[in-house]
């Protein structure tokens, strides 16, 4: 298997690199929203059965799981439940 080493993407790209590889294992198209104000909603697709699906990818290469998990858990997960 091959190494890949995604850290020298910046957040963007790796939103894109994101979106583009959900993309492709779903068979649909991502879409991708610009940087701002968009409540952490990175791209957002229409599943099969009309339901709609949120991505939001997070590039925190340096962040332990344990930490990266709690705060998806306390400072992310409230925007989506919004």
């Amino acid at each position: 298997m091959s190494d890949y080493d995604f850290k020298p993407l910046n957040d963007k790209e790796f939103e894109i690199l994101c979106a583009d590889l959900i993309g492709e294992v779903e068979g649909t198209r991502i879409e991708r929203f610009k940087a701002g104000r968009d409540a952490g909603v990175d791209g957002r697709f229409f599943a099969s059965e009309g339901k709609e699906v949120i991505l939001q990818c997070k590039h925190w290469c340096n962040t332990p799981l344990r930490q990266l998990v709690s705060a998806l858990e306390t400072k992310e997960k409230p925007k989506l439940d919004n």
